[in-house]
């Protein structure tokens, strides 16, 4: 079994994300701590300041108008250790027909990863070589 070090962070497609990442401050006391423009994403990572085990609001707007088949980009996100955890889980994905994305390295920020379907349709992520904040 793939050795998952534990849930990294919940994605949120969000209207503003600079405004979502204000609301969360102002009632909830989290702070961005990453902030990024991909093409026509804005994405911004937040925390609360005592939450130590690396847990995070990942905030995704989309600057442009949305493709048809841009789909749903919220999801769950869990870390693992390295590539072969990464490879395990998208191989037994596959065979079970829930395989959405990967595995693909998008860089350092993205990392390594995998997509799948949970049996409720939500995505869940396992990535490793991701940014750590």
């Amino acid at each position: 079994m793939a050795n998952i070090s534990g849930i990294n962070h919940v994605a949120l497609q969000v209207k503003n994300a600079a405004q979502t990442a204000e609301f969360y401050r102002q009632y909830c006391g989290m702070h961005v701590i990453h902030s990024r423009q991909e093409g026509e994403l804005h994405v911004q990572w937040i925390r609360h300041p005592n939450q130590t085990d690396g847990f995070m609001l990942v905030l995704i707007e989309s600057l442009g108008e949305p493709a048809e088949d841009s789909g749903n980009m919220n999801h769950i996100g869990f870390y693992v250790e390295n590539r072969g955890d990464v490879d395990e889980i998208a191989t037994l994905a596959k065979t079970n027909g829930v395989l959405m994305e990967g595995p693909v390295y998008a860089g350092p920020i993205v990392g390594y990863y995998c997509m799948i379907l949970d049996p409720d349709g939500n995505l869940v992520e396992f990535s490793c070589e991701q940014a750590q904040a």
